[in-house]
């Protein structure tokens, strides 16, 4: 079994059609965290990695029974802005284990606006909170 954290546009909330795409062969197994740091990129979020890293940033960890069939299909999704690397995920019960990533690769600008508390989700409904006023 392999497992994949996703922290963007991949969460379930947003019911994304690549992720339905790939459904049969995905298990949520529940929330995690990651060590780096989080970027709002436009679009989309950016994992970044930092050598001193203590920013966490929050996801969901899926585990795949067709790693192949899954990674062909986001691999394509993410496109060569991101690299897909095996990183250590804490788990909600604090359990560690090694996951599938998809770390942002190309170079930040000023517009680049780092998400301080690493939570998309968070950071996408306090922007349409904001939106609202």
């Amino acid at each position: 079994m392999e497992y994949i954290f996703v922290y963007g546009t991949l969460l379930k909330t947003f019911n994304a059609g690549v992720m339905r795409s790939v459904q049969e062969y995905l298990h949520f197994e529940g929330k995690g965290s990651i060590l780096g740091q989080l970027y709002d990129l436009g679009q989309y979020p950016g994992l970044v990695e930092v050598a001193s890293a203590t920013d966490t940033i929050t996801g969901e960890v899926y585990r795949t029974n067709n790693a192949q069939a899954v990674f062909a299909v986001l691999d394509e999704y993410e496109g060569d802005e991101y690299n897909r690397v095996v990183k250590t995920v804490k788990l909600g019960n604090q359990k560690e284990i090694n996951c599938w990533v998809y770390v942002f690769i190309q170079e930040l600008h000023p517009s680049h606006i780092k998400i301080i508390n690493g939570d998309y989700l968070a950071y996408i409904r306090d922007k349409v909170n904001e939106s609202n006023y």
